[in-house]
């Protein structure tokens, strides 16, 4: 009884979740980014890519300028890469749920979308650049989530 009501709840989708998604989607995709370069990273350590300098004592690399000793510990080196994986995951998510739901608006609407929430102008620089009116925008802005939260709420995103 109780899974049912759970998965009632993971599907109810408030206008501030809307909001709050498109908020973070510039961050979710930035993030995206650096978890990929990260687990080539891994993966370039984990095939033996990286490659301790040559020296002949270990105390004697400690005081040589420049030298970096890697550790190549594989145990530590996987449990990161499945850590980066789940976070890859993640973001990997959202970014989904942002673009499904991008799929249902105008070209304009995703164009005034951008503007607000990927550069974070705000209304004034949108209007004054749109040569409209504060309100304006400030409407199309609240309509358009709201067409979003609809959008969600059909396809129970």
């Amino acid at each position: 009884m109780s899974s049912n009501i759970e998965r009632i709840t993971i599907f109810k989708m408030d206008i501030k979740d809307i909001d709050l998604l498109l908020k973070s989607f510039k961050w979710h995709v930035k993030s995206y980014y650096s978890c990929s370069s990260k687990l080539l990273e891994i993966n370039d350590l984990l095939q033996g890519g990286a490659k301790s300098p040559r020296f002949k004592d270990r105390n004697e690399a400690k005081y040589q300028k420049g030298t970096v000793i890697y550790t190549n510990n594989i145990p530590e080196l996987l449990d990161e890469e499945e850590k980066t994986n789940k976070e890859l995951k993640f973001h990997k998510f959202a970014i989904d749920k942002v673009h499904t739901l991008i799929l249902n608006i105008t070209f304009d609407d995703l164009k005034l979308i951008e503007k607000y929430y990927w550069y974070g102008m705000t209304h004034q620089k949108i209007a004054d650049q749109m040569c409209l009116d504060v309100s304006v925008i400030t409407k199309k802005i609240n309509k358009i989530i709201s067409n979003l939260h609809s959008c969600a709420m059909k396809i129970r995103l």
